[in-house]
């Protein structure tokens, strides 16, 4: 006798009920697998020293420098066939053989891996030419201190600050100590 097995709590119920004898949810036959088995490349295209870059500049214009690269990148898998998977940080996921399918997908990703390089090469000589003040804005953020965290003391003033009080109001008054007899 075959039985049925529940999706909600995992027991089992006998063919042809239902609902479960356990939970009482309803039971749904399972359904055959739908679609084929079929060989994809996979490839991914990370920025090369991106973070230490991305750290010099300012957010707008590292925004739109990545954004160029994306735009590159993605060229090149769409030239070839490819499909543009996910976009993550400063890499590119993009699949080749899913959901058309050729007969050199493998080549095809190789194909677009080198193009992108080409292009990353082209693309960052173009992004070095920019002017200085366009590509790093370091000495306009704010200072950061020996651990990499910014420090709130080294952070320029946006408003005045009050005196400072004078030092006796700092402390806090000693308390006579009681003696004991």
């Amino acid at each position: 006798m075959a039985t049925l097995t529940c999706g909600t709590c995992g027991s089992d119920s006998p063919d042809g009920a239902r609902f479960c004898a356990n939970c009482g949810s309803p039971l749904e036959a399972a359904r055959p697998l739908e679609g084929e088995r079929r060989f994809a490349t996979v490839l991914f295209a990370d920025v090369a020293g991106s973070t230490s870059i991305a750290e010099r500049l300012d957010p707008e214009d590292w925004t739109q420098i990545i954004n160029g690269g994306f735009g590159f990148m993605n060229a090149a898998v769409a030239r070839y066939g490819g499909t543009g998977s996910r976009l993550m940080g400063d890499a590119v996921l993009a699949l080749f053989g899913a959901p058309v399918a050729h007969e050199d997908d493998a080549e095809r990703a190789v194909r677009a891996a080198l193009e992108m390089q080409e292009a990353g090469q082209a693309y960052a000589r173009v992004v070095r030419a920019l002017p200085v003040a366009a590509r790093d804005r370091s000495r306009s953020r704010r200072p950061r201190n020996g651990a990499g965290r910014t420090s709130p003391r080294s952070w320029p003033s946006t408003r005045t600050r009050p005196p400072p009080r004078p030092r006796a109001a700092r402390r806090s008054p000693r308390r006579a100590t009681p003696q004991r007899a």
